[in-house]
């Protein structure tokens, strides 16, 4: 056990404590979802870890040091690095907080204006079909764009015989994935709005498994994790509130995803399907050990954090150089092979690795995973004045979004918005490129939803 280390976690738990006071204070009724709520939910999984690791020195050297090159392994580096995550944790609270007194009122306006927030407006009986309509078309689209994608990555069958080559194989095809993922989401929520209003269990058991599957084929979690917490929020601004947030079934969903977390990750093995096949109960011995390295510390950053913090003690900060990315980051790589990673946290893997790096680098001379750096981007890039800028503002824009959706009266395109936007935001390169897609894309999917409306109304008339 170390002192310090449960000293530090004990104290941010008691923030933590303190933000959801704060948050739920002068409230009449429990907003579950607000997005100060959602951060705190967040932040107490990744306050677990650091609380398991403060007590159990063991697994500091056997799951963080053992990720590292020497000139990492530090304990005084760990407490620094747990002091930096409840400064952040303050710092974006602090923006949220901040966020919520941003109701511009002219601005929501324009926004609604170039988006097309308002497009899904209920008037009549026949929009609600409309809305469905529209749904499965987008659900449609994005399963041909899925199609697509499979057939360029070798088919499906073959990726998950060989699943620890996702990465190599999905290289240079990341907006392929983005907007089938989109697509198929916003589409499942839209259908999905329509069947919690018509109260058709069936038929939205369907649309949530068939998403879960897509999500899923890939061997990823992180956006089933993200579909599920939209869903939610969907039907609780969109349907009805919840009295409770944890229900029977509510943690029997946690269940399952815990275990389909620890199962689908065995799966990156070499050869994993041939070793499984042959003895199923081995998969499962193998999952549940598995809980601590790859559920667990998967919450925590402890170990980037690390990195971070000494290596640029070292070394001169970037100074914006990791995002020239940004501008290169339209090229198709086949075109410009050399072009700089968007996943910069490819940079930070390599610093662990114990390389010297200096932005912009062409992806041949990185590791081909990666160690998401989030808005330590700012650290790495500015020092301590873009630490604090970069979590102050991913707080500011999740609450600016909820204020924006409470404008809109909790419409279904303003949920629809919201569900994107109501985390902590990421303004690493990866981060800002995926804000900038989710505003096209919302932009693509407002406008053909005009368009359909516009036709399914003529059709009707007719």
């Amino acid at each position: 056990m170390n002192v310090l280390l449960l000293l530090i976690s004990i104290f941010y738990f008691f923030c933590l404590s303190l933000f959801f006071y704060i948050e739920n204070k002068n409230k009449k009724k429990p907003d579950f979802f607000s997005p100060g709520n959602i951060f705190i939910y967040f932040q107490v999984l990744s306050a677990i870890p650091l609380f398991f690791l403060s007590i159990n020195n063991s697994s500091i050297e056997n799951l963080i040091f053992k990720q590292l090159s020497n000139e990492f392994k530090s304990y005084n580096y760990i407490i620094f690095a747990y002091i930096m995550t409840v400064i952040a944790s303050i710092i974006s609270y602090s923006g949220i907080v901040f966020g919520y007194s941003l109701k511009n009122k002219n601005l929501f306006l324009i926004l609604n204006t170039i988006i097309g927030i308002r497009i899904f407006r209920i008037k009549k009986t026949s929009d609600i079909k409309n809305i469905f309509t529209i749904g499965l078309v987008f659900i449609g689209f994005g399963i041909c764009v899925y199609i697509y994608f499979l057939t360029r990555i070798g088919g499906l069958t073959d990726l998950w015989l060989n699943l620890n080559e996702r990465a190599d194989r999905t290289a240079g095809l990341g907006y392929f994935h983005f907007f089938y993922t989109f697509a198929i989401t916003m589409g499942s929520l839209i259908c999905l709005y329509v069947t919690f209003l018509k109260k058709k269990h069936f038929m939205s058991m369907l649309i949530f498994l068939l998403n879960i599957f897509v999500l899923l084929s890939l061997g990823q979690r992180g956006p089933l994790l993200y579909f599920i917490i939209s869903v939610m929020i969907l039907r609780y601004y969109g349907i009805k509130r919840l009295k409770k947030l944890f229900t029977l079934k509510r943690v029997l969903l946690i269940i399952f995803m815990v275990i389909i977390s620890l199962v689908s990750v065995q799966f990156r093995q070499i050869n994993a399907v041939e070793k499984y096949s042959d003895n199923p109960r081995l998969l499962m011995t193998d999952a549940f050990k598995s809980f601590e390295s790859h559920l667990l510390l998967r919450f925590s950053r402890v170990e980037r954090d690390i990195v971070i913090l000494k290596y640029f003690e070292e070394h001169d900060f970037w100074l914006g150089s990791s995002y020239l990315s940004l501008v290169t980051a339209p090229i198709p790589r086949n075109i410009f092979p050399e072009k700089p990673p968007i996943d910069t946290g490819r940079y930070l893997l390599g610093m662990a690795q114990g390389r010297t790096i200096n932005p912009p680098m062409s992806v041949k001379q990185l590791p081909p995973s990666s160690w998401p750096e989030g808005n330590w981007a700012g650290y790495m890039n500015f020092g301590i004045f873009g630490f604090i800028l970069f979590f102050f503002i991913s707080g500011i824009i999740p609450a600016w979004s909820y204020n924006l959706m409470k404008f809109n009266s909790f419409s279904i395109g303003s949920i629809l918005f919201y569900t994107q936007f109501c985390r902590v935001i990421n303004l690493s390169p990866s981060g800002i490129v995926e804000i900038i897609m989710n505003l096209i894309l919302f932009f693509i999917l407002f406008f053909i939803s005009k368009i359909c409306f516009f036709l399914l109304k003529s059709k009707q008339k007719t």
